[in-house]
């Protein structure tokens, strides 16, 4: 719809111009038709004024007739340029849009290739951190397995668990079971 609208646009002042022109044409005849009709009106009062005034008004047409031409030869070509320039400019409208739709398509196509590549890095720091925590636990749980040899060490080393440590038997065996559940995973 925005190219008949700029079709219109341009072709506005063209039209005008041309109505302007016919106007003008159309005046010149009119009054070339008047002067036409004036001379054979003085015809009959003299005859010898009668022939240099029909041949000056044969000169006078056929003047009028060359002016015509020569005018109407001008409007054509006008014309024929104006149309010219109508379909050059609607050509590199047509160029300038898609210019534009292709620099849109580079500029998401773009968009998109970077998107990407921020997603994929925050996946490789998701994963890293994953592994990161992965280690964390495990170091853990062997700090925790350490802990529990010590206390286990500590403990078999005493001949009374309950005086050296201030752990009940009950504890001591919860340990041993927790230790050996731990070695196992």
């Amino acid at each position: 719809m925005s190219t008949s609208d700029s079709r219109t646009e341009v072709m506005k002042p063209l039209v005008i111009k041309v109505a302007f022109q016919l106007f003008f044409l159309l005046d010149l005849i009119s009054s070339f038709h008047n002067g036409h009709n004036s001379t054979s009106t003085e015809c009959p009062e003299s005859e010898d004024q009668g022939g240099i005034s029909l041949q000056d008004g044969q000169k006078s047409n056929l003047q009028n007739k060359s002016k015509l031409e020569i005018l109407v030869y001008n409007l054509e070509n006008r014309e024929w340029n104006s149309e010219a320039r109508c379909h050059r400019n609607q050509s590199l409208k047509d160029k300038e849009f898609m210019l534009t739709e292709m620099r849109n398509m580079m500029i998401e196509k773009t968009q998109a290739e970077f998107f990407l590549k921020e997603i994929s890095l925050m996946e490789r720091k998701t994963r890293g951190w994953g592994n990161w925590k992965q280690k964390l636990d495990i170091e853990a749980r062997n700090a925790e397995l350490l802990n529990k040899l010590d206390l286990v060490e500590k403990l078999s080393k005493s001949s009374n668990p309950e005086i050296e440590l201030g752990l009940p038997k009950k504890d001591y065996e919860k340990v041993l079971k927790e230790l050996e559940q731990l070695q196992k995973d």
